[in-house]
């Protein structure tokens, strides 16, 4: 049966599925139960273990610390023998009493196979022994008085009696505690002797009834006869060893043998793992995790007053030893489990045969649709859920493969570079002119953050912004024609116009950003400012050269006062005043584009500064035959602002009445307040032919004018209104034009108003941002 199946290349039918979807559910079923019994089971089976190590660790624990507490007993019972005694005190005869300790010396050492020396050391003569008994072979030898040495520079002797005078010095004899050296080769005479042995010092201080030290009773033990015999007449399953402070270690395998001792100055082979752990352990007694063993280890400490001297009994079982039998029951439930998957899969494969054969005919034709390439037509015969879901396929698919077409026609054929991210600000769509922009193709930055088309410090702040964004309630971003930073590819940088918009896409929230390249532009607006700049700068210092010199000629200071030079004298005058304005204009584009057109802000009346206008603007109008009038608040109105600023937006707008009104006509210029609204309307009403509508619009742009000959008979650089609109803006208002052909025209600003009281704004700032 299995042979007649054929499979997709692309993956398994829907009815194999169904048959690995039950497989996996029973496999998951019991292998779960398996696993649950499994674990517990092998947790169980660890924690007793360890708990058996433990009670063996202290038994074992107990045999060491037993053979210390050997040594410490036979130092307090030479200690206290009367032979001792006198010879601390000097009341016999030294002799006499120092054979008497010789013998229980030789008794002890006769008795403690693992004690190399017994001696006894004074405080005299640089630390010189007073009694001292030597093991030689099978022989214990008392050491002749000519050959006792001084240990007074050794540094266990300088270490016993710093411990002495600081812990022992004024307690009872039967307190004084026993302090343990560090292991080290045996030294004689300041030399290792050969063959080298480790020892260790047992010291108990002696002291004169005065509590002055008299000396040291000292017993050098063979370090490892003394651990290899706490292993005797031991029978034990686990891996034992036993460390000290130092790094000295000593092991026992379960087949009964012992290991030399290993020196930690004279390792013979790498440091065990299990030997490193144990040093590293800061516990007093614990378990020591590890993946290959159970190990628990317990400190004995050998002296109240030496914390840091204590030896280590680690005993260590490998888990596959405590887990065999465990593992054994594993192996059987995972055969009973493939039994289990096998029927369920035999069953699964019957019925899912019955219920599929329908979806694999609807299967076979859109496969073949897709093979083709033609469009999918199906032929719905059947009346079930699977004939409705053929014709919801069937009209789902049209419907996608033609707005899809769109889609990816407008994507490609847009002229302007188009980036769709998520909220993390990962790339979804990025259309062929984002690649012209940036120099990526588009499987290079689809799924990537768009930080990556962004310099450093644009993409931190990108960063936060979007973060903060997922964390506000009422969340919206709409950028339009922000000026940012590019990164292209290459690493190169350049300047991009950005407008960015939020859309929700099926309860998903995307932004669109819709990127343009003003490399050029910005290129175009720098050489203009370079080339405004310098012009104005090489035309001011002659300029105010020419004017001086017209001014004496006007005034016949230099003789020239007949009516035709004075007539050419008042031309070339007038023109160098125009030339003037062009460049004052000029100069006032520069100090607005870079923020500092405003120095003197404060709190005016704008009324006041109204009525002044129109009377230093009366001799211009009467050039013209105007008439200037007043109309509206006739009480103060403040406004916050730069009083030569606003009187330049109010010249400039009446200068502009003047000029463009017909002789003898009237312009008017009104103040109106709106409570409500809390602004004041300036206005400016002239007269003159008007303005036509298309043109109303651009008139407010740099270097513009209303393209006509009577228009251009006036004069005017094309920056007056520009500069108006730009110091209104700076002030927080709005500016605006009503005019009709041939019926004159209305220039008004609004401002927002305020108490004289109140504190005045900070336009500086806001001319800043604006720039």
């Amino acid at each position: 049966m299995l042979s007649r199946l054929k499979f997709p290349a692309n993956g398994f039918p829907l009815r194999w599925k169904i048959i690995l979807v039950t497989c996996a559910i029973v496999a998951l079923s019991t292998t779960s139960i398996s696993m649950f019994y499994y674990t517990r089971t092998v947790q169980n089976t660890l924690e007793t273990s360890v708990s058996n190590l433990a009670g063996e660790t202290h038994l074992l624990a107990a045999r060491f610390s037993a053979q210390y507490d050997h040594i410490k007993n036979d130092l307090s019972m030479v200690a206290s023998h009367p032979a001792l005694r006198d010879i601390a005190s000097g009341n016999l005869d030294e002799q006499q009493a120092s054979d008497s300790l010789v013998d229980l010396m030789t008794s002890l050492m006769l008795v403690r196979s693992e004690y190399t020396q017994f001696r006894l050391i004074g405080m005299t003569d640089n630390g010189k022994e007073i009694v001292r008994v030597n093991k030689v072979g099978d022989w214990i030898v008392p050491v002749q008085p000519a050959q006792l040495q001084e240990k007074g520079n050794e540094a266990y002797f300088q270490e016993a009696v710093t411990h002495a005078q600081e812990h022992d010095q004024f307690m009872p004899h039967e307190r004084h505690s026993v302090v343990f050296s560090d292991a080290t080769y045996n030294r004689e005479h300041g030399r290792i002797v050969e063959p080298r042995t480790v020892m260790i010092r047992a010291i108990l201080p002696i002291f004169k009834d005065s509590h002055e030290l008299f000396g040291l009773l000292v017993i050098n033990v063979d370090y490892e006869q003394l651990l290899a015999s706490a292993f005797e007449n031991l029978q034990q399953e686990n891996r034992i060893y036993v460390v000290n402070q130092a790094g000295d270690f000593l092991s026992y395998t379960p087949d009964g043998a012992v290991s030399r001792l290993e020196f930690h100055d004279d390792y013979s082979a790498p440091l065990p793992t299990a030997v490193y752990r144990a040093i590293a352990f800061t516990a007093d007694e614990g378990q020591i995790l590890d993946t290959e063993d159970n190990s628990y280890l317990m400190r004995v400490h050998l002296n109240d007053t030496q914390p840091d001297n204590f030896l280590g009994v680690m005993l260590q079982t490998p888990k596959a030893r405590i887990l065999a039998k465990v593992k054994q029951t594993q192996r059987d439930s995972f055969l009973l489990m493939a039994i289990f998957v096998l029927i369920a899969a035999g069953i699964t494969l019957v019925v899912s045969t019955s219920l599929t054969h329908s979806l694999q005919t609807l299967t076979r034709k859109v496969m073949a649709s897709v093979d083709d390439g033609k469009p999918l037509d199906l032929v719905v015969t059947s009346q079930d859920e699977i004939g409705t879901l053929a014709k919801a396929f069937q009209t789902l698919t049209d419907k996608h493969v033609e707005n899809e077409s769109k889609l990816q026609s407008i994507l490609a054929n847009v002229g302007e570079g188009l980036i769709i991210i998520g909220e993390m600000g990962e790339i979804r769509i990025y259309n062929p002119a984002c690649e012209r922009i940036f120099g990526y193709l588009a499987n290079e930055v689809i799924g990537q953050n768009v930080s990556m088309l962004m310099t450093k410090p644009d993409a931190s702040v990108h960063d936060a912004v979007l973060l903060r964004y997922q964390q506000e309630k009422n969340r919206r971003i709409d950028w339009t024609g922000r000026e940012e930073t590019g990164r292209r590819k290459d690493g190169s940088t350049f300047p991009i116009e950005l407008t960015v918009s939020e859309i929700l896409v099926q309860g998903e929230r995307l932004f669109v950003g819709i990127v343009r390249d003003i490399t050029e532009r910005k290129a175009v607006e720098k050489a203009k400012s370079e080339f405004v700049s310098v012009v104005n700068h090489e035309l001011r210092t002659p300029l105010t050269s020419i004017k001086g010199a017209l001014s004496l000629l006007r005034s016949g200071a230099l003789g020239y006062d007949t009516p035709a030079a004075q007539k050419s004298l008042d031309i070339a005058f007038r023109n160098s005043q125009l030339l003037g304005r062009l460049i004052n204009d000029i100069l006032d584009i520069e100090k607005l584009n870079s923020g500092e057109a405003f120095t003197k802000m404060g709190s005016l009346d704008l009324t006041a500064l109204v009525r002044e206008s129109l009377e230093s603007n009366g001799p211009y109008a009467d050039e013209y035959n105007i008439r200037l009038s007043y109309a509206g608040e006739t009480n103060p109105v403040y406004v916050n602002g730069d009083n030569d600023r606003l009187l330049q937006v109010l010249s400039n707008l009446l200068s502009n009445a003047i000029k463009f009104s017909h002789p003898g006509s009237e312009v008017i210029a009104r103040v109106r307040c709106d409570a409500a609204k809390e602004t004041v309307r300036v206005s400016i009403e002239d007269s003159g032919s008007g303005i036509p509508e298309d043109a109303q619009e651009k008139i407010f742009n740099w270097f513009t004018q209303i393209d006509s000959s009577d228009q251009r008979q006036k004069g005017g650089t094309g920056l007056g209104l520009a500069i108006v609109k730009s110091i209104v803006e700076l002030h927080g208002g709005t500016i605006h034009c009503i005019s009709n052909e041939d019926e004159g025209s209305i220039f008004y600003f609004e401002l927002t108003t305020h108490k004289k009281s109140d504190r005045s704004a900070d336009v500086t700032e806001n001319a800043a941002t604006h720039t």
